[in-house]
Order: structure tokens, then C-alpha cells, then sequence
């Protein structure tokens, strides 16, 4: 015989194993993986009551993370790959230096993981490993400019920029600029002249407070005194990789005892101020103060850093005599401008 259970018996049975089957499920996370999705992390995390806990595992390329936490507040997330700062970094690098640097983090569905990473301009700038989720980008100190930092995962990429701003400055020639300093008169014309451009060399530092308090403030624009560039002629193109011009000047004045010059990118990838005094040599040729070389290293991190046509490298002259300085004689987009090629 078989024992026939009451209706109400049986209705409270099956009450009591579907509450125990949704109590059990209720707070599973799951993961839906995109296009050959991968799995960082581990499985996805116990998102608690009311929804409002995370997840550590990610979906593959583009996957959708669905967080179920039971009740009235579970939550539906879209999220991926993704590398900070998003926004565009910009460094000011002082010359011949390595420093600031930039730190990237990446992250799949909020936590971090291990992306590769690669930069367009190497000689601008590296990107190393700081630790498992984080690329550490590095400037040269040599050259400045706007850099593509991309980092990829699973097929996948996120692109990010840095622009160096690189930045110098020097009274004198610096030590590493001594080949271009003549140390006898017979320099001057072997092998094509002081740094293959002739001239007479770099010039030394600037001692005297006064003169370089003139060099900043100008009591003149020059144009009384006829101050012009004999060269670069106007609108010159410069191409890498050539030598540094021999910048020259006239005015009625006909010396100098200082003289400042200033070179700067329209981006602001470059700028640069060298302030330097009459040359030694002219001391035994008995010659004028009236052209000065740009220093060779610093002449290549210009035009290495300018953009051509679309970010110009601009000169600026100042020059000093008998306590008072006059100019600069600059041009912006035009006459006395020059650029790379």
C-alpha cells in the first residue's frame, strides 16, 4: 500500500527546495566572454548582497561581466581592457636628462593585469616593465616631441600619448661642447673650419650681472642700430642630420660683447637659451663679435624634435654691448623662421 502524503505537505516541501535552490545561486557572478576571451584572475568574485560586489576575473576581447548579487540590487556591467591615464601627459625634461618619468597601468574589468607595451618614438622616449600591470615610460633627454604609447592584450590595444617638452639652458659652453672651441688661430680654417661651419667658435660664459640683466630686458628692438640676420637666410629648411648653421649678424654698431639665443618649437617640444660671451680666439685675431655657432648637441635635439612644417623651429637673437642689449630679432611663421624638412 502505498501512503498518500497530504496536499499541503507536499506544497510546503517544494516551497522549501526552491527557496534553497535560488538562496544557493543567488549570489554566483557570471562571466559572459567576448571573442576568444581569456579568463585574468582566477573565477569571477562573490558579489555579496544587494549586488554591489566586485568581480577579479575578466572576459576576453570586448567581454560582458554579469553581476547577479540576488535581490532587488543586482547590477549589469559592460567593461574591458583599459589603460590610465587616459588623457594626454605631458613632461618637462630638462637636457640630457631621464626624468620625469610616466607610469601606465593596465586593467581587464577593473583589475590589473599583465600587458605588453611598445612607444612609436624610441628616440624620444622607453617603456619598461614596473611591475605586473604597469608600463613605465622613460625619456630619452635627448629629444622631445609627442609619443604613442600602446599597450595590447588579447589582440587588443589602447593607445595613449606623452608629449616631452624637452627644456635647456647653459651660460658658457658646457664641456662637451669643446670641440667647437678653437685653441689656436690655425683651427680656425683646418677641416673646413670650428666644427666644419667656420666662425670662430663657442664663446665663453657671461660673467658680468649687468650684461645679463640686459640680455633679459632689452632697452632696444635693435631696428635703430639696423640689427639683422646675415643667416640663416629667411625661411631656411634644415633637414636632420647636418651640421650646426653659423648664425651671423649685422648692425651698426659693429661688436659685441654678449650675445643670447633662444631656440623653441611652436608645440613646445624644444626650447632652449644659451647665453655666451665674446670667443677667446678673438682675443689673438683681434676680430668682431658679430656670428656664433649653435651647439652641435644641442642643434640635433632641435631639429630632431621640431615637426617640420607643422611645428616650426624658431631662432631669436639678442645681443649686448656697452651695458645695453638690443633685440631679439625673431620671426614667427614667416621671415627668419626655419624649420626641419
Amino acid at each position: 500500500m502505498i501512503a498518500r502524503v497530504p496536499r499541503t505537505a507536499l506544497l510546503l516541501w517544494l516551497s522549501i527546495c526552491v527557496a534553497a535552490l535560488f538562496s544557493a545561486c543567488g549570489d554566483n557572478a557570471e562571466v559572459t566572454e567576448g571573442n576568444g576571451g581569456s579568463n585574468f584572475g582566477g573565477n569571477a568574485g562573490d558579489a555579496g548582497s544587494g549586488g554591489s560586489g566586485a568581480s577579479d576575473s575578466g572576459a576576453g576581447n570586448g567581454g560582458t561581466l554579469n553581476i547577479d548579487g540576488g535581490g532587488s540590487g543586482g547590477t549589469s556591467q559592460t567593461q574591458g581592457f583599459n589603460v590610465t591615464p587616459a588623457d594626454q601627459q605631458v613632461i618637462s625634461v630638462p637636457f640630457g636628462t631621464n626624468a620625469p618619468t610616466v607610469s601606465f597601468n593596465a586593467t581587464f574589468n577593473g583589475s590589473p593585469v599583465a600587458a605588453g607595451w611598445a612607444v612609436d618614438r624610441g628616440d624620444i622616449g622607453t617603456i619598461t616593465l614596473g611591475n605586473a600591470e604597469t608600463g613605465v615610460f622613460t625619456p630619452t633627454g635627448k629629444v622631445g616631441g609627442l609619443v604613442k604609447v600602446t599597450a595590447g592584450l588579447n589582440g587588443e590595444t589602447r593607445e595613449r600619448e606623452v608629449l616631452v617638452q624637452l627644456t635647456g639652458e647653459q651660460n658658457g659652453a658646457d664641456p662637451d661642447q669643446a670641440g667647437q672651441i678653437p685653441g689656436s688661430v690655425g683651427e680656425l680654417t683646418e677641416g673646413g673650419g670650428v666644427g666644419g661651419v667656420g666662425g670662430d667658435g663657442l664663446g665663453g660664459e657671461v660673467t658680468d650681472a649687468g650684461i645679463i640683466t640686459a640680455l633679459g630686458s632689452p632697452s632696444g628692438d635693435g631696428s635703430a642700430e639696423g640689427f639683422k640676420f646675415l643667416y640663416p637666410y629667411d625661411n631656411t629648411v634644415f633637414p636632420r642630420g647636418i651640421l650646426a648653421p653659423l648664425v651671423s649678424w649685422d648692425w651698426s654698431i659693429g661688436d659685441a660683447d654678449a650675445i643670447q639665443m633662444e631656440l623653441s618649437t611652436q608645440s613646445g617640444s624644444f626650447s632652449w637659451k644659451g647665453t655666451f660671451s665674446s670667443p677667446a680666439i678673438l682675443t689673438q685675431t683681434g676680430g668682431k663679435f658679430i656670428r656664433h655657432p649653435i651647439p652641435q648637441d644641442v642643434w640635433a635635439a632641435a631639429t630632431n624634435s621640431a615637426g617640420g612644417n607643422t611645428d616650426r623651429l624658431t631662432l631669436k637673437l639678442t645681443v649686448a654691448s656697452g651695458g645695453q642689449a638690443y633685440g631679439p630679432i625673431s620671426r614667427f611663421h614667416g621671415a627668419h623662421t626655419f624649420a626641419r624638412g
